[in-house]
């Protein structure tokens, strides 16, 4: 390093090493102090050890980690709005639950002959079937009709089939929706379906649901029989002998066989909508729970809604 001494003023030449310390001047001797280097760097701050990390307690070690949230959409200032997420522990009690209420819903009228608002003769989904009928003592004094319905009750081979799979069905679901929590081991009869059982409950719902749209599109029991009784009646009359009638002839006709029919006030009850109803919301219920199943680990499916 090239220095001027500040004795002798002389330019003079001393090692780098010498910097910032006492060192002799070679032109005269005198000692003084070789000022620093301009490029040496500064000494930085103290270097502070970072602490040890704490030591897990036995209960935080079995603690479980908390799962990250998923990402969502930034909420703009003044917007409002919520979140629904579809969750397995919800839905897999949908379908099982509406199978239960749709099975007890067979046992109620779904069907009937309501003459002033009375429930005359009436037919629940199982009588329905195997042509039954409940009738009313007071309605029979007053109508009489229940040999001649009766005999004009049909077996019914689409809804046999539809509550006949019904059975199943729901000893499966329920069996899905205790295996949680009841120890009880799978019958061999079922071991081969029970990996798949899902895909089944989905299958079977929805093709009963079809089954039963393809019944309902028919008339029902009572109906059915109603409409015979009632164009038995009028093929009584003279007008109607088989021969050809007139336009005027024919209106008045149909119009007596329409208030034949009127007669027995018949209709569907509040009792077939709602299994009608249950039956969908179990078809959905494990149609969604097998969709979930399938998805595997990927995140919940939700629906947000901002406004």
């Amino acid at each position: 390093m090239q220095i001027t001494c500040p004795h002798c003023q002389k330019s003079v030449t001393i090692a780098d090493a010498s910097a910032g310390q006492p060192t002799p001047c070679p032109s005269c001797g005198h000692i003084f102090t070789a000022p620093a280097l301009m490029n040496e760097p500064l000494p930085g701050p103290p270097v502070v050890p970072s602490p040890a990390p704490p030591v897990p307690s036995p209960e935080s070690a079995h603690a479980p980690t908390p799962e990250p949230k998923a990402d969502q959409r930034p909420t703009l200032p003044g917007e409002r709005g919520f979140t629904f997420k579809i969750s397995p522990r919800v839905v897999r009690w949908i379908g099982p639950i509406a199978l239960i209420v749709l099975f007890v819903l067979t046992f109620f009228p779904w069907v009937g002959s309501y003459p002033g608002g009375v429930g005359a003769y009436t037919q629940n989904g199982w009588q329905i079937m195997a042509h039954g009928l409940t009738t009313d003592p007071v309605a029979e004094e007053a109508l009489g009709f229940d040999e001649a319905l009766r005999q004009h009750l049909r077996f019914r081979g689409l809804l046999c089939f539809y509550l006949i799979t019904m059975i199943p069905a729901l000893l499966l679901a329920i069996l899905e929706l205790t295996q949680e929590y009841v120890t009880f081991g799978i019958p061999d009869a079922i071991q081969w379906i029970w990996p798949k059982r899902m895909a089944l409950l989905a299958g079977l719902t929805a093709i009963m649901f079809l089954v039963l749209a393809i019944e309902l599109s028919f008339s029902l029991g009572i109906e059915s029989a109603a409409q015979q009784v009632a164009e038995a009646k009028i093929s009584q009359l003279p007008t109607a002998d088989g021969k050809s009638l007139d336009w005027r002839a024919q209106e008045i006709l149909d119009i007596r066989r329409g208030a034949e029919f009127a007669r027995f006030a018949v209709r569907r009850t509040p009792w077939l909508r709602l299994a009608v109803t249950a039956h969908a919301i179990a078809m959905i219920g494990f149609t969604t729970q097998y969709w979930l199943k399938r998805r595997g680990k990927k995140p919940l499916p939700r629906f947000e809604m901002h406004w």
